[in-house]
């Protein structure tokens, strides 16, 4: 397993890790803001969770 360093935008930064989504990406909430994004663990790269 490989690590990454997910890059949140703006101020925002992790809170806490959520679950699992359906397509196999990570569920995280952001702290300042409260968003909670979908990581990619291969990449790193962030997308706002749609519920």
């Amino acid at each position: 397993m490989s690590s990454v360093v997910p890059r949140f935008p703006d101020d925002d930064d992790l809170a806490a890790a959520l679950d699992w989504s359906k397509n196999d990406r990570l569920l995280v909430r952001g702290g300042s803001t409260d968003h909670v994004y979908e990581v990619d663990v291969a990449t790193g790269e962030l997308r706002r969770h749609k519920k």
